[in-house]
């Protein structure tokens, strides 16, 4: 077979793998006549062979074209809001998200948090949380240690839903010494800890209008909303119309290597910025990691579809010889009988 010299040829099994050392380059993994973005490659040591790290979509690395992006933009003092092209991209989060204002952070894990700081100002208050929820299960605790913030928290269904009967129990708004008062509920689409799945708008509307109903905010950490997004085939807004809040990161499927977003109304962002600081979350000349996320909205998330697509056929590759893990929308592929040793989980539809 005649190879670009872009390719390295990889065993697998009876077939060939070709594989491209550019990330996001238009030269994508090639598995039997099927095409493939890389996240992460590099060399075995011991042979010839290359590891293909599909562990996670945060492994990937800036392309040629995001680190030029980021050598050329224009900079400034962020504390100060001097940064231009902080608030350019604040400005077109905003506008993206339908929201009023949107905040620039470093991590998605401050993002939640402080929206839990913002939704519950009073240490002792109330957050409702789905039991497998990231915020609960995998940011330390913050939102009880630092912020004070009680979780409440309601089994999450497989599908990364829970049960609204319960919630509407849980809440809890009576002037009773007693008990807490409930401030936000909160949300997670894609759900990470529930397999990648996709949350259905229904649901997330019904919660929305309960929630509102007895005067509590909705956020919603969506970390991979834009998958979400891409999944269910709508603008990204239209799933945020159904929250107050929202925490996007830009160094999950859009490869980003730094920052979040978090949006709602001017004066929730502007309570959020003035936390962020007291967090150590001021950044000054941010604009170098503000170009790389505004390069991947340009060039990354119009191909995002594209993950999801070559998610199902690297699945549908593993049933040459072996049976798929799991059948779900998010697709499960665990590649241990061949020189490749991949556990991938990408949401699909």
């Amino acid at each position: 077979m005649k190879v670009s010299t872009l390719y390295r040829i990889i065993p697998l099994g009876s077939k060939q793998i070709l594989r491209c050392p550019r990330k996001l380059s238009k030269f994508p993994l090639k598995v039997n006549k099927c095409f493939y973005n890389v996240a992460s490659t590099q060399q075995n040591p011991h042979s010839k062979d290359y590891v293909i790290d599909l562990k996670s979509d945060t492994v990937t690395k800036p392309s040629a074209g995001m680190r030029k992006a980021m050598a050329e933009a224009e900079v400034g003092d962020d504390v100060y809001g001097e940064d231009e092209t902080i608030n350019e991209l604040q400005r077109r989060m905003a506008a993206m998200f339908g929201k009023e204002k949107a905040l620039f952070v470093p991590t998605g894990t401050m993002g939640n948090l402080l929206s839990m700081c913002v939704h519950c100002p009073s240490r002792g208050e109330e957050a409702i949380l789905g039991s497998r929820s990231h915020i609960f299960v995998h940011e330390q605790g913050g939102i009880a240690f630092i912020a004070g913030v009680l979780a409440s928290l309601i089994e999450n269904k497989p599908d990364g839903t829970f049960d609204i009967e319960i919630m509407k129990q849980r809440i809890r708004q009576i002037d009773d010494p007693h008990f807490p008062y409930t401030r936000v509920v909160c949300l997670e689409n894609t759900h990470n800890f529930c397999g990648g799945k996709v949350v259905p708008l229904s649901f997330m509307e019904e919660v929305y209008n309960i929630a509102k109903s007895a005067n509590v905010n909705v956020h919603l950490d969506g970390a991979r909303v834009l998958n979400a997004a891409t999944a269910l085939n709508v603008p990204v807004k239209d799933i945020l119309k159904h929250t107050d809040t929202v925490n996007m990161c830009f160094s999950k499927g859009l490869s980003a290597p730094f920052g979040s977003v978090i949006a709602g109304t001017e004066e929730f962002v502007d309570k959020a910025r003035r936390l962020r600081k007291a967090l150590g979350g001021g950044i000054r000349q941010g604009g170098i990691l503000a170009a790389a996320a505004m390069y991947a909205l340009d060039n990354v998330l119009p191909r995002l579809h594209l993950d999801h697509e070559h998610a199902k056929e690297l699945s549908k590759g593993t049933n040459y010889s072996r049976k798929c893990i799991y059948i779900v929308n998010t697709v499960w592929c665990k590649l241990m009988s061949f020189k490749i040793m991949v556990l991938w989980r990408v949401t699909t539809t």
